[in-house]
């Protein structure tokens, strides 16, 4: 069995899921889909997996935690779409992790600065 496979596991049975949960941490995709479908909580086995991409990290903020995933941060900051919006969307605020991706995009970084500064009125860019 492999985690890909697992993921149809979750769908067509959750009561033997407690059982493959070494399975499931070993996939970002299926430790979030069953962090969020299936345990609709925080799922601590999978979290160093997700951890590991931005995409399913920035997930597992909104989706599960509804805030700040610090194990995942490193891994969003390394994505400049991620980054911009695990600033906006989660943190509500500045992500200093994130920035210097951030500015490598122009028109994320301009996105960034606009929706930040809307979301915190005491921001203020000092031209790193």
């Amino acid at each position: 069995m492999n985690p890909s496979y697992t993921e149809y596991q979750i769908c067509k049975n959750n009561r033997v899921l407690s059982k493959k949960e070494d399975l499931i941490a070993q996939c970002p995709m299926a430790s979030l889909y069953y962090a969020a479908n299936v345990l609709q909580d925080r799922f601590p086995l999978g979290e160093p997996t997700i951890a590991k991409s931005p995409h399913h990290s920035l997930d597992y903020a909104l989706y599960v935690i509804n805030g700040r995933f610090e194990a995942g941060e490193e891994a969003i900051a390394e994505d400049s779409a991620h980054a911009c919006r695990y600033a906006t969307d989660v943190i509500k605020g500045r992500f200093l992790l994130g920035e210097p991706e951030i500015q490598k995009n122009e028109f994320l970084w301009d996105t960034y600065v606009k929706l930040t500064f809307e979301i915190s009125s005491d921001w203020r860019y000092d031209g790193f």
